[in-house]
């Protein structure tokens, strides 16, 4: 793999458009001297390794919209981004019932350094992007396995929030006029697994959406721009009815 020791984020159209997009699990890069973390390259490729088909699509709507993207550059194995520092599951152990060779009985020394090398980078530039906007308007983007710990998960998308659900309650209606099978707060917890957005949206009264797309709905150029162009739909309604 790659050595991003110097790039812990790709930043697209810095200061463009009326939206910042989020991509935190956008890369399977992990650098060289982590040694793959003990993992053989298939399961770098899998689920585990990074949320597939973001990164393109985040590069797709970034172009579409002519605005600006945040994309994590570094494999969630190697420290999630949307983790709090306190929370469990910053530095996986294991994945999907998979060990994690490289994150065994780590020091919290190695632990700080991931932090201060990858974590603390990306979410700092964030801070400053949504500090330079008026109005700041954040879109996460992440993607789901069809099957997670033995079970199968049926919806086609999903909407996380916290406290703060009334943009999602509205991308729900969409989707759902759209045909599609909604999670409401699934596959994940919103409360739980929404730390990004619970950072640099919901404690600032920001508008966002934390969109998860199952990720064989991503696999192939043609579903990414289906999902793009029913996202940029999405955010031309929830922009236009504003106020």
């Amino acid at each position: 793999m790659m050595d991003c020791a110097a790039l812990p984020y790709d930043h697209l159209r810095p200061g463009e458009g009326a939206f910042l997009i989020v991509a935190d699990h956008a890369s399977n890069v992990v650098p060289r001297g982590l040694n793959q973390l003990g993992l053989a390259e298939d399961m770098l490729a899998a689920h585990i390794a990074y949320d597939i088909g973001t990164r393109a699509l985040a590069h797709a709507l970034s172009a579409r919209l002519g605005c600006e993207a945040i994309l994590s550059n570094v494999s969630r194995l190697v420290i999630d981004k949307n983790r709090r520092l306190d929370q469990g599951g910053l530095v996986p152990a294991s994945s999907d019932g998979i060990p994690i060779p490289g994150n065994e009985a780590l020091a919290q020394s190695v632990i700080a350094s991931r932090i201060a090398q990858f974590y603390k980078p990306y979410h700092a530039q964030i801070a400053r992007q949504v500090a330079a906007r008026n109005t700041p308007f954040l879109l996460s983007l992440h993607s789901f396995t069809p099957h997670m710990n033995g079970h199968q998960r049926p919806w086609e998308c999903g909407l996380l929030y916290n406290t703060d659900s009334r943009i999602a309650q509205r991308a729900i209606a969409y989707f759902h006029s759209l045909g599609l099978c909604v999670g409401d707060n699934e596959p994940y917890p919103g409360n739980v697994y929404n730390a990004t957005m619970d950072a640099h949206a919901e404690a600032h009264g920001h508008p966002y959406l934390m969109l998860e797309i199952r990720n064989d709905l991503l696999s192939r150029p043609e579903q990414v721009d289906v999902w793009t162009r029913r996202i940029v739909r999405l955010l031309d309604r929830l922009t236009s009815s504003a106020g």
